[in-house]
């Protein structure tokens, strides 16, 4: 099954949907922005050219290390 993920602009919008989707009995769940953040970075690492091999020293190179 699919998801829908909504972001409120206030948290008294939040404490609204919230309470809605509650006395609908459908499943919630909050997510923090860190939360956001991993899914993001999931999807960028789905998306990635994985054929491209590199060095751990051009990885290192990149960070500022040597």
């Amino acid at each position: 099954m699919e998801s829908l993920l909504i972001e409120p602009k206030t948290k008294s919008e939040l404490q609204f949907i919230s309470e809605f989707l509650k006395r609908m009995h459908i499943k919630t769940k909050t997510l923090s922005t860190e939360d956001k953040e991993d899914l993001g970075m999931s999807k960028i690492m789905k998306q990635a050219d994985r054929k491209q091999k590199v060095t751990k020293q051009q990885v290192l190179s990149k960070l500022g290390r040597k």
